[in-house]
């Protein structure tokens, strides 16, 4: 399980992301709620689930591909010998002198 994954210079994503799931300090005026939604365990409150929406092209695919190349690296990184061909070729392009 992760807490919160930081990825950056991928795909349609030139500058470094965050996705979280931590739960905000906000509290519910329902307290059923967010016992069906937030995980506690000491002094961490985690989402149970988290939601990606958002309009057309703005970059939820491009999210997803790269947790599956993070994925994809922690999963595969003793089995495969050397960096597969095609795999590190995802970097930012929309900018044509961008790159980190």
């Amino acid at each position: 399980m992760f807490i919160e994954f930081h990825f950056g210079n991928f795909r349609s994503f030139r500058d470094l992301q965050k996705f979280s799931l931590e739960a905000t300090p906000l509290r519910s005026n329902d307290s059923g709620l967010e016992e069906g939604h937030v995980f506690e365990e000491q002094s961490l409150r985690l989402l149970k689930s988290k939601a990606i929406f958002g309009s057309n092209a703005s970059g939820k695919s491009n999210l997803a591909k790269a947790m599956a190349a993070f994925c994809f690296m922690v999963s595969r990184s003793v089995a495969v010998e050397g960096i597969p061909k095609g795999l590190w070729n995802d970097r930012f392009q929309l900018l044509s002198n961008w790159d980190d």
